[in-house]
């Protein structure tokens, strides 16, 4: 038996490793094992409702991610996902662990990247808990609090509860979610996760034990801590309220120890973390990642980029809309530079299929150019989404099934997907479809270019490939997109430049 399961593993192994992304210690970008610089442009998946994962059996434009759905994301231009692998569902009572769910969760994220697809596994939560008219960690390690009753003091009496217990839905869509961090019961409930009270936060480093545990052989872009996560009890510490301040005191020992429970049983996956939500304005508070920078590259700043909308998930403004954006970017720059690391974009949209939105979704998708960040949209479909405006609004489908066209074609822009050497330049016109791509060519690396380019929405009569260099040419095996040669002439360090234009 040992010889045949080592003789698989010899098989499997130079599989496993080629799919590997990690972060290149020279350039700080994500990188395959070929060393392709790789830019990751993708949607979230997260289920907030039971049974906590898209439907597997067959399409549906609300809930399922199956083959058919992961056909549309790689035509799409999308090799990732955000994947929210939810607590309630690998804990279902208290200390039991669900194999069957973990399972099926593994099963999906392995089908995705059959097709190019890379998932992040989230660890998702808005609000903490249902008993906050949210959703994340198992009700049974949220208890009630006589003297701190939901809402208040965002509400002036407590919302009347459900025969379960909880708060009547229809009371919690009274408010937008995101007032409820406020409440004096939500606060308590993330500082003593932070404070592990009653064993709080060693539960939830089980739980990413768990997670950790039965990824760490799959070709997955790595772990996010937490999603959004609040400062603690601002009522108790008024100073974590001030931007930067909960990084420092309650976020970073946290983000430490659940960085060295994931290390204890996978060293290679990427370890993503995010900042407070009360941090608006300036930079973080942190000094670096959790770990130690120069052992361990494999870290990645998370941050999202959202502005004021209207109850169906439309800016209000623009203009105003893209201001707060730009400062929204400053600030995540001036962090970024701070800590010396790499960032992604994970969480940005949820907007609906209107004018004014798809000019932000195009303004967005010009600034992650200009830093060849990677993007992920907010999300795929409506998942049980309750915490958010607009089930239709932030989906890339209608009710009816049908796709929302405009939406979809500007989130479909063209880009470089993975870059022979180092990028120095990118630049799409959603408008004429021009796309300009410049890079510095590393000869080390024997892999080309892959440019993806949406040729139903932007190119319908086919394209030209234009080169700044002489003998470079071009290979199309799979729609949308072409592999960029190099002739073998072209010494190490030369600046490649391709322009792709629409015929008419």
């Amino acid at each position: 038996m040992k010889q045949i399961l080592y003789f698989f593993i010899l098989i499997l192994l130079p599989t496993l490793l080629t799919c590997l992304v990690q972060i290149d210690s020279k350039s700080n970008h994500f990188v395959d094992s070929s060393g392709r610089i790789v830019i990751f442009r993708g949607v979230n998946a997260v289920y907030k409702a039971f049974p906590f994962h898209p439907s597997r059996d067959k399409f549906d434009p609300k809930t399922s991610l199956v083959k058919e759905d992961f056909e549309l994301l790689r035509s799409l231009g999308f090799n990732g996902v955000r994947l929210g692998v939810m607590w309630p569902g690998v804990e279902p009572k208290e200390g039991q662990y669900n194999g069957t769910y973990l399972q099926v969760m593994k099963d999906l994220v392995e089908e995705m990247n059959e097709y190019g697809i890379y998932s992040l596994i989230d660890f998702h939560q808005d609000v903490l808990s249902r008993k906050f008219c949210g959703e994340g960690v198992p009700n049974f390690y949220v208890k009630d609090d006589p003297i701190l009753p939901f809402a208040e003091p965002v509400t002036e009496e407590p919302i009347p509860k459900n025969s379960d217990g909880y708060p009547k839905m229809e009371d919690c869509l009274k408010k937008l979610f995101a007032e409820y961090y406020l409440s004096a019961a939500a606060s308590k409930a993330f500082q003593n996760l932070y404070d592990n009270v009653g064993g709080f936060q060693d539960k939830f480093r089980e739980y990413w034990m768990q997670l950790a545990t039965t990824f760490s052989d799959s070709n997955i872009l790595g772990y996010e801590i937490i999603n959004e996560p609040w400062a603690g009890d601002y009522f108790a510490d008024p100073k974590i309220i001030i931007p930067s301040e909960a990084d420092k005191i309650n976020l970073m020992p946290m983000y430490k120890n659940v960085y060295a429970d994931i290390r204890s049983v996978d060293q290679d996956h990427i370890i993503f973390y995010e900042q407070s939500l009360t941090d608006v304005i300036g930079e973080n508070g942190f000094e670096g990642p959790p770990g130690d920078y120069s052992k361990d590259r494999n870290q990645v700043f998370s941050y999202h980029v959202y502005c004021s909308t209207d109850k169906n998930g439309s800016p209000k403004n623009l203009l105003f809309c893209n201001v707060t954006d730009e400062l929204d970017w400053d600030d995540v720059w001036l962090s970024i530079d701070k800590m010396g690391v790499t960032g992604a974009l994970t969480e940005y949209g949820a907007m609906p299929d209107n004018t004014i939105s798809i000019e932000n979704i195009h303004y967005i998708g010009k600034k992650v150019d200009s830093k060849f960040q990677s993007s992920l949209y907010w999300q795929y479909k409506y998942f049980m989404d309750y915490t958010t405006q607009s089930d239709e609004g932030e989906s890339l489908f209608f009710n009816d099934g049908s796709l929302q066209e405009e939406k979809v074609k500007a989130l479909s822009r063209t880009y470089a997907q993975k870059v022979q050497g180092m990028p120095k330049g990118m630049f799409f016109n959603p408008l004429n479809s021009a796309f300009s791509f410049s890079w510095k060519l590393d000869t080390s690396v024997t892999k080309p270019t892959v440019i993806f380019l949406n040729e139903k929405y932007y190119y319908p009569n086919g394209f030209n490939v234009r080169y700044n260099i002489q003998g470079c040419s071009y290979n199309q095996s799979e729609t949308n997109y072409i592999e960029i040669v190099v002739p073998s002439s072209a010494p190490n360090d030369t600046l490649v430049t391709i322009t792709i234009t629409k015929k008419n």
